[in-house]
């Protein structure tokens, strides 16, 4: 969950009734500080969705030249259009909260069949205002990000005592 609070205090609601979510999935680089490419999402994460409670909010899209389109496994961005009322926060409507949800494909037969490595991984989201639910670009772009590791653990290495 991502807090856009500077987008939505600058943004009028009445003027941007939407938000364009963009969901980006990069490893950290063996011996380096930074992040690689864009992945192929569909490798390392399924169910990716945005819900709020048991209410599906949006799948994950793609722009295709004029329109969104269903995202697919090759895909290396996802894009969410939100409602925004269905996003604010009851506390302050001016604060929006995305509850975006996935799953990590991890272990032999889901993640090391496929040669993936093990390591940390960045989930880049970057949020615009957008004027109407087609709209390619928005305003007022806030981004942020979540690290997780998908690591396996060797247990001939622990020490039993």
């Amino acid at each position: 969950m991502t807090t856009l609070t500077d987008v939505a205090d600058s943004v009028p609601i009445a003027e941007y009734p939407y938000v364009k979510v963009t969901f980006k999935l990069s490893q950290k680089q063996s011996r380096s500080t930074g992040y690689g490419n864009a992945l192929l999402i569909g490798q390392y994460l399924e169910n990716v969705k945005v819900k709020q409670g048991n209410t599906l909010l949006a799948t994950p899209q793609k722009y295709s030249g004029s329109a969104y389109v269903a995202a697919g496994n090759t895909d290396t961005e996802y894009v969410f259009i939100l409602n925004r009322n269905h996003i604010k926060t009851n506390d302050n409507p001016n604060i929006l909260s995305i509850p975006i949800e996935f799953e990590v494909y991890t272990g032999i037969s889901s993640f090391e069949s496929q040669a993936l490595m093990y390591g940390n991984f960045r989930i880049a989201l970057t949020a615009q205002c957008l004027a109407e639910a087609t709209d390619e670009n928005g305003i007022a772009n806030a981004s942020n990000y979540i690290v997780y590791t998908n690591a396996k653990l060797i247990p001939e290495f622990i020490p039993v005592n």
